[in-house]
């Protein structure tokens, strides 16, 4: 009797246990905007700026920039009562964009010099989520 009752609490607290483990944890997702950085801005020409009389002319100093971006994406958040889970969706790539000096006319560099957009730098990565109803949790990051 007593083996009975010992291997009944044994089975109630395993199988409690993994009941518990299964709840929901009411999770949804909330969107991070995209976000930017200007990392550097580089002079490219020098900016003129001269008067003759009553006519000035004025051509601006270009600046080529170097730009760091970090795309929306969405987060885990606590939700009561939702009924759902934030999952693990996805890497969405954080991105260096760059612009660089360059003179089309190869003479007038301090006149004419421009700014030539260089190839993506993949920086780094953020962690992307979706929501899914608790009762239909499709595979994760992990493949659980």
């Amino acid at each position: 009797m007593k083996n009975r009752l010992f291997l009944a609490a044994m089975l109630a607290a395993v199988f409690g246990t993994a009941a518990s483990a299964q709840e929901c944890p009411h999770n949804t997702v909330t969107e991070v905007p995209t976000r930017s950085a200007l990392l550097s801005a580089e002079p490219c020409s020098a900016g003129i700026d001269v008067d003759f009389g009553a006519v000035r002319i004025t051509v601006a100093q270009r600046v080529c920039p170097t730009i760091r971006v970090e795309p929306a994406h969405n987060m885990p958040k606590h939700e009561d009562g939702c009924g759902t889970l934030a999952e693990f969706a996805n890497i969405v790539p954080v991105e260096i964009h760059a612009w660089d000096c360059y003179d089309p006319f190869d003479a007038w560099f301090w006149l004419t010099a421009a700014c030539q957009r260089q190839p993506l730098t993949t920086v780094g990565g953020l962690d992307n989520y979706r929501t899914v109803n608790c009762s239909t949790k499709s595979e994760g990051r992990d493949g659980n």
